[in-house]
C-alpha cells in the first residue's frame, strides 16, 4: 500500500499500523514526508523505500557544477578528479560487450552492413 505524503512520523507510524499489506514510503528530497533511514522507516511499520529522485537530483548538481565550470574556465581540465574517467564511463556502460556483441552479430558485405537476427525474420 502507498499513501500519498504523510508528513509527519505520527502519520507515518499511523499508517503503519493500520494499512493492510506491503507499506512502500517514497523518499523524496524536498518533500512533505520526513526522510528516513531504513531501519527508522521498519521500526514504523513500512516495508520498502524509494528514492525515485535522489540519482537525478544528485546529477542535475553535477551536471550543473560541471557546465559552470566550462563556462567559466573554457575547459574541463581542472575537474578531471571529480568526474568520471571515460574509461570508468565505458565500464559501466558496458561498452566492450557492446563491442564484442556487435562483432558477434554482424559483419560487412562491402558498404552494407549485415547484421545476423536470432529466430525467424520476415520480409517487410
Amino acid at each position: 500500500s502507498y499513501v500519498e505524503a504523510p508528513v509527519s512520523k505520527q502519520e507515518l507510524s499511523l499508517i503503519g499500523q493500520k494499512v493492510k499489506g506491503l507499506r512502500v514510503m517514497g523518499m523524496l528530497e524536498g518533500g512533505m514526508t520526513p526522510l528516513l533511514t531504513p531501519d527508522e522507516a521498519k521500526a514504523l511499520g513500512f516495508h520498502i523505500l524509494t528514492y525515485p529522485l535522489s540519482g537525478i537530483y544528485a546529477a542535475t548538481r553535477a551536471l550543473k557544477q560541471a557546465y559552470a565550470t566550462l563556462l567559466q574556465q573554457g575547459s574541463s581540465r581542472d575537474i578531471q578528479g571529480s568526474i568520471s574517467s571515460f574509461q570508468e564511463f565505458n565500464a559501466l556502460m558496458g561498452v566492450e560487450e557492446r563491442i564484442a556483441a556487435e562483432e558477434r552479430l554482424t559483419r560487412r558485405e562491402g558498404e552494407k552492413l549485415v547484421v545476423r537476427v536470432r529466430g525467424p525474420s520476415k520480409p517487410l
